[in-house]
Formats: C-alpha cells, structure tokens, sequence
C-alpha cells in the first residue's frame, strides 16, 4: 500500500533538549492524527505508578472522555484489553517509561518507535503501558516497557529506561531503552541484558536486579532478593525491592532502597541491574525493543521521558453500513460502504450496496478507495438469528400403536407441529414409526427455526384368512397368524383359538384381538358369508292324463337345475306310459336346493266305480288303499304286480283253487301297476297305495 506521510527517523536524539523533544512528539502526534482519516486510541498508565498496573476502575475513569470508554477490560491486573473494531492497516507508536532518579536532558529514558501492520475485526490486543521505576535515597528503580500483544504473539514492544543511584550529571548510553532486541548492560558491567526475548540479569555483586524480557523474568541482584521484573507471561510486574525502590509496571526491576543502585528496564530483552557505585555512575541497562516481521514503516522516534504511551490509529478508513444485524435465518441484509470507488465486496460484488442472506454468522468484507484517496479495507460480521429450536418426546423407545405420546418444542417461545399435533398435549401414536416437524419462533426477534422428534412404533401386523361364503349348514375355518395368542368374538361367541371352525346360521363378522411378541394389541375382521340355500317348486301343467299324451314340468327358486331324467332346463315336457315320479335338484350361489317331485298319473282312461277299480272282468279294491288291497276276476288269469320302475314285485294267479280272489298287504307307498293278458284283452290296471 502506497503511503502519504512519512516520519523522520534516526533522530539524533542527544542533540534535542527537553522544550525542543516535547516540540517532536507535538509533530509526531499531529501527523498521526492528521493521516488519512484516522482514528487514534490512546492507551495510558492512568496515572498510576508502582510496580502494579491500573486496574478496572482506573482504566474506566482514566478514559471516561476518550474515544476508549468502555472498550478497554482489565483482566490481568496491569494489562488492557483492546478488541480491534474494524479490519484494516493500524500504526503503532509505543514508549517505554524511563527509570527512577533525577530526570534530565541526559539518559534514564525510554525508547519511542514505530510501526504499521494490518489487524483484523475482532482482534483482542492486550497492552502494557510501562509506569516509571520508583526513587529511593540514591537509588532508583528501572522503567518498564511497553507491550502491544496479539495472542502470545507481540506486535510492538519499546524497551523501558533504566535506573540510577545517584543524580544524573551526564547521559549514560546503556541505561537508556534500547532500539535493538536484546537489552543493555549496567555500566558497571555487573548485571548483563538479556538477549532474544529473556530478561536481564541482576547485579553479580550488588543490588540492582535485572529488567524482565518478554519471555522470562529477569534475574534477582546478588544482594537482594525479588528485585527481577516479571516478564509479560507473568504479569509484567515490576520488581520488588529490599527497602522501598520498585521497578516500574511493564517489567522494569527493583532495586535496594537505600543507595542500592539501579534497576535493569523492562522490554523485548531486559537491561542488567547495577552495583551500588558512591564514585562512579551505578547506571543498570535499558531494555529492549522489538517490532514485528511484516511490519512496514518501522521508524525509530527517539526517546521518553517520563510514564510511557501506546497509540494505536486506525488508518485510510472506509465504513460498512448495515439495514439489519442480527438477521433471521431466511432474511436479507443491505451492506453499503462509503468507498468511493475501486469497490470490491468478499462475495465479487463492485457497487456501494449488496445483499446478503447468510444462513449461518458471515463476515464480509469491502475494499475500496476512501475519499481520502487511499485504499482502505473494512469487515463486518453479520449475526444470524436462528433459535436453537429442539424437539422431543416423551418417550425414547419404541411404543405400540395409539399409545399416548406427547410432543414438546424447545429453545423458543412458540411452536407449530406437523400433522395438526398440539406442543405438550399427548396424542395416540401412528401405527408405525413417524417422523414430527416443530417449528418454534422467537417472539421478540421473529426468527424461526425447526427440528424433528421420531416417534419409533413396533410393527404390529396380522395374517388374516379371507373372507368366506358357505351354505347354510356348512362351516368355514377362520385363520390369523403373526402375533402370540388369538380371541375371536361374533355371532355372540367368543372362540379363545387360533384357527376356529364356525358355523354361523346367518352372515357375521368374527373379530380377532392378538397380542403380539411386542405384547401390543392388535384386531382384525374375517366376514363370513352365509347363502342360503335355495327353495325350488315344481309345477306340471296337468297331473293326470291318458297314455300317450304328454305335458310339461316348470320349476322356480333357483339358478341351475338337474332334473331326474337327466335335463338341466327350468322346464321340461314328458310323456310317460304309466304313472310316474320326476324329481328336481335346484343350485343357487353353490348351495344345493331342497328336491321337488312332481307325479303324474297316466291313466286307461277307463270308468273307476266308488270302491275300486274294474276293468275287463278285473277288480281292485279298495283303490287307492293302505298296502292292503284284493284283486278278482271273473275268470282264471296270470298277473304281475309291477313297481313304478317296472320292477315285477310278485306273480298273481287268479283261478278256481283261490276262487279267483288274492288279497295283498304290506305294499310300500306308491304307484303300482297290474298287467296281465284275459281271454278277450290286455289287463293293464293301477293301484295307488297310500298309508
């Protein structure tokens, strides 16, 4: 990204008196805040000094009228918390606090630089403003650093000035912080500075202790315990002390509170702590200072006297609006950016507005020139509001059909099921396993969402035999299969089996209750048909005629028909020699019919008298009679007695031994017929009997 401002590095710093370094930082900070559309944050001790940082209540006073209110969390006592509001290029200005002692033009001072680097939206950076080392009775602690940390990732850190042991007459190089990583070492040479991030060691043979690095704590003087600055992992306090000379917040180190030397300061590495030095300076080591890799315009901005700083702005600034945020899931948002042109959106889109309808949480993010002609980038996160809408049962194993089942929604305040279910009234289950919608919604925001509960049913089915139909009298088997035990009811009977035999005397329905291996309930029906069978009436058209004519049989009542001279006809027409029977089976719906007979009587066509029967000089009588009857004639005679079926049943002569008179008896019913030959003609004569 091309820049429109510089700043002017490699300061000669010893050169600039204190009216002249204050003019500088004046510069510094008008350039800063005069860039591109920037917005600077300005982080502060809060007045504080000591080896303890501010805490809540510090901060929130300290930056009541600043643009930080309510944005900076203490949650390390010491260290601020700052979550970067937009994404874009930030420039960093950080100082180190100076040390302990008699403050001049000359040393004890911390280091001010440099640096821009991109930060992303939502991006927590935790900051120590380093606090100035405490002042004894000719001794002084070391001033801490100040740290800018993303993560355990440091972005910025300048290192912090060390102490003295007694006034300052000349500038004394080593304790001020230094621009390199690794810290400096006391005058004296007692007390190394740390190097590639550790803290600096306290003094071999004194009271100074070392400055802490960001990665360790600096090391106790050889005199006085607990004088090490405590690096940034470990709070960045600042050195106790065996009297009452502390180091400053930001990892400076303490030192002996009466003529005990100078602390070592605090930063990247720590500065060395120095001996206790009545003839010679006693001056401990600067901290030092560190910038991050991939930052740009890295400038070292000389040195500070005095509490340390952190200011952070925000650089070349395009804004993103949005018509909505947070959105329901399904809902559309407007993004528009102030970008004047340029314009590219995260999706691809070129214009000043889009819309959006994420289904979960998004950033998007918009780059694009500012009105201050620069390129800037922004992001915003749109939040999704999709209520975390569960669903379930009351049950959570398998249940039998139509047992009750309630359904309840949960995590919003109203709830719609499918299949006209009620949230939280109970229900018979289907009859097999069934999945249920809810859709719940957040009566404040509008947002819906929706979940599914499974209502898990045992399957529960039956083998049934099918329905029958039987003729009246008959019977018919009722078969089911599939379930452990069986009870059948109807027709007003109840048949504990299986495979029950009934025999209804009218059509009915058997019901069938089951108990499956589940031991749920289950039912069916088998119909049972009962045909009645069919009523037949045969009718001649005359009963009684002369041989050799003839005449015709009907008969009703049924379907089909068998006639006992083989005909299959609803009427047939017959001439028969002699008296004779014909029968007829009737068939309807399969069911076989009662027989009807019809007679007929073929007759001589003879005179019959009163009590019997004459012809040619032959007498029967009585006639029709009981089975007992006589036959006479006139005249010596041989007769058979012949059945309708022209059967001769027995032999009859009539002659002068019997006086031409026979008496007959136990003759079944029916129809019989005298033959025989006379003298003068053909004897054919019938006799009806009739019991």
């Amino acid at each position: 990204m091309k820049k429109n401002y510089h700043f002017k590095r490699n300061i000669n710093v010893f050169k600039i008196n204190t009216a002249k370094y204050c003019l500088f930082l004046t510069i510094v900070l008008f350039s800063i805040l005069s860039y591109a559309q920037q917005v600077t944050y300005s982080f502060s001790t809060a007045g504080v000094l000591g080896r303890l940082g501010p805490n809540q209540g510090q901060i929130n006073t300290a930056y009541a009228a600043t643009n930080l209110n309510g944005l900076v969390n203490i949650v390390t006592q010491g260290i601020q918390e700052f979550t970067v509001p937009v994404s874009g290029p930030y420039l960093f200005v950080a100082a180190g606090a100076s040390g302990g002692g008699n403050i001049s033009s000359f040393g004890c001072r911390g280091r001010v630089l440099q640096g821009e680097i991109f930060l992303t939206a939502g991006q927590v950076l935790r900051i120590v403003v380093g606090q100035r080392g405490e002042i004894g009775n000719g001794s002084s602690g070391g001033g801490g650093g100040s740290y800018v940390v993303s993560g355990n990732n440091p972005i910025i850190i300048a290192g912090g000035g060390a102490g003295y042991h007694v006034a300052l007459t000349a500038a004394v190089p080593n304790s001020d912080g230094n621009y390199g990583n690794n810290g400096q070492a006391a005058s004296d040479g007692t007390g190394p500075g740390g190097v590639g991030g550790s803290g600096g060691s306290g003094s071999n043979s004194g009271w100074g202790g070392g400055g802490a690095g960001f990665n360790s704590n600096g090391t106790n003087a050889s005199f006085c315990s607990g004088t090490g600055g405590f690096s940034f992992g470990n709070g960045a306090l600042g050195g106790s002390t065996c009297n009452n000379t502390n180091g400053g917040f930001g990892g400076g180190a303490g030192t002996h509170g009466n003529t005990g030397g100078g602390g070592g300061g605090g930063g990247y590495s720590g500065g060395g702590g120095s001996t206790q030095n009545l003839y010679g300076t006693g001056a401990g080591g600067g901290g030092g200072s560190f910038q991050a890799p991939g930052m740009t315009n890295m400038a070292d901005l000389g040195l500070n006297t005095g509490a340390g700083y952190v200011y952070i702005s925000r650089l070349c600034d395009i804004s993103i609006s949005t018509s909505a945020n947070p959105i329901c899931v399904g809902s559309a948002a407007t993004l528009s950016t102030n970008a004047v042109s340029g314009i590219t959106w995260s999706g691809g889109s070129t214009s000043n507005t889009i819309s959006v309808s994420p289904s979960v949480t998004t950033v998007y993010t918009v780059t694009g020139t500012s009105t201050a002609n620069c390129v800037a980038y922004n992001s915003i996160t749109i939040s999704v509001n999709i209520p975390n809408v569960t669903a379930a049962a009351n049950i959570n194993y398998s249940v039998c059909p139509s047992t009750p089942v309630t359904l309840s929604g949960g995590g919003a305040n109203t709830y719609t099921w499918s299949s006209a279910v009620l949230n939280g009234v109970a229900f018979p289950s289907p009859a097999s396993t069934s999945v249920y919608t809810v859709t719940g919604t957040n009566t404040l925001t509008g947002c819906t969402n929706t979940a599914t509960a499974i209502v898990y049913v045992y399957p529960t089915s039956i083998s049934l035999s099918p329905g029958s139909s039987i003729c009246s009298g008959s019977s018919a088997t009722l078969s089911a299969s599939g379930a452990m035990n069986y009870t059948w009811t109807g027709n007003n009977t109840i048949l504990p089996f299986q495979s029950p035999v009934v025999s209804p005397t009218s059509s009915a329905v058997y019901t069938v209750n089951a108990i499956t291996s589940n031991y749920c309930s289950i039912s069916g029906t088998v119909a049972v048909t009962v045909n009645p069978s069919p009523v037949i009436t045969a009718v001649s058209s005359k009963s009684s005629f002369c041989r050799g004519e003839s005449t015709s049989i009907s008969v009703s009542g049924a379907s089909t028909y068998l006639w006992s001279n083989g005909a299959t006809t609803p009427s047939i027409t017959v001439s028969p020699t002699v008296t004779s029977y014909y029968t007829v089976n009737g068939f309807s719906n399969n069911c076989n019919s009662n027989t009807a007979s019809v007679l007929l009587t073929v007759n001589f066509c003879t005179s019959i008298d009163k009590n019997g029967l004459t012809q040619n000089n032959l007498s029967v009588f009585p006639n029709p009679n009981n089975g007992e009857f006589t036959i006479k004639s006139i005249e010596t005679i041989s007769l058979d007695l012949i059945n309708q079926l022209g059967q001769v049943i027995k032999v009859i002569t009539l002659n002068e031994t019997n006086n031409h008179q026979v008496n007959i008896s136990n003759v079944a019913n029916g129809i019989y017929f005298i033959v025989g030959k006379g003298n003068n003609s053909s004897i054919n004569q019938k006799v009806i009997v009739n019991k």
